[in-house]
């Protein structure tokens, strides 16, 4: 066979005035899916029905319980991240035997167990890494953890990757200034926009019943919610602040 010359350019005899040519440019490798960690947290257990919805991941980090759940959901964990209160010792060591890594931390701390897992969901992202949490906070017992767990998604140290979450059969994605937040729905389906720690302003929507137009949502008023989607996908964006945008009766559209 032909040997491949060492030289960048190949050298030919040109015509007058065209010079020297060089090869053609090798075709543009395909731009690979943003990176997709799904963190499950503990408390409830999650709805059946996301089996199958939850689009597949890169990575797979559960918080305590959390570990329970994404089996129950037919995810391989990759990481294991908590104080283990809610798990047996047994459960552990069966991560451990399946390659799962597991970081101990102790029971006396200062963040919760979802928190040190989106640490570690995000640690290294890049801007465009999309992070789908499952979180199942028992409303029945642990209100605090849900109005918890919405602020923590919209924390300002994730504000460089694409936040999304499930609560129960509600979806959530958090939308940062100069950012947007793509509604895929059912037509007629509710959509809520909610502030997070403070008023949200410059909100303008497409594809909502009742749009919105550069306004100003108050985290003491309740402008935003019960909007309707009347055209898939919407779009809700902002120029200051940080919201929620709700879908409550995502998983019962999808079924």
């Amino acid at each position: 066979p032909f040997r491949r010359r060492p030289e960048n350019l190949i050298r030919i005899m040109p015509a007058k005035g065209i010079g020297v040519l060089s090869p053609p440019s090798p075709p543009s490798p395909p731009t690979p899916p943003p990176a997709h960690v799904i963190v499950v947290s503990g408390g409830a257990p999650p709805p059946h029905g996301l089996i199958g919805v939850l689009a597949p991941p890169s990575a797979v980090v559960c918080a305590d319980r959390g570990y329970t759940h994404a089996l129950t959901l037919g995810l391989t964990p990759t990481l294991l991240v908590g104080d283990f209160d809610s798990l047996a010792q047994h459960q552990i060591d069966e991560a451990r035997a399946n390659g799962v890594l597991v970081e101990l931390h102790p029971t006396d701390k200062d963040a919760t167990d979802l928190e040190l897992a989106l640490d570690r969901a995000v640690e290294g992202a890049v801007v465009g890494t999309v992070v789908t949490v499952v979180a199942t906070p028992d409303l029945t017992e642990r209100i605090d953890h849900l109005l918890a767990q919405l602020g923590l998604l919209a924390s300002p140290k994730y504000a460089h990757v694409t936040m999304n979450a499930w609560f129960g059969e509600a979806f959530v994605t958090i939308v940062h200034p100069h950012s947007a937040a793509h509604v895929r729905g059912t037509d007629g389906e509710l959509v809520t926009i909610i502030p997070i720690g403070g008023e949200v302003t410059g909100v303008t929507t497409i594809g909502l019943r009742f749009p919105l137009t550069n306004e100003s949502l108050s985290p003491f008023a309740t402008r935003g919610v019960s909007n309707i989607l009347a055209s898939s996908p919407a779009s809700v964006r902002i120029t200051s602040g940080v919201a929620a945008v709700i879908r409550p009766h995502a998983l019962r559209g999808i079924q």
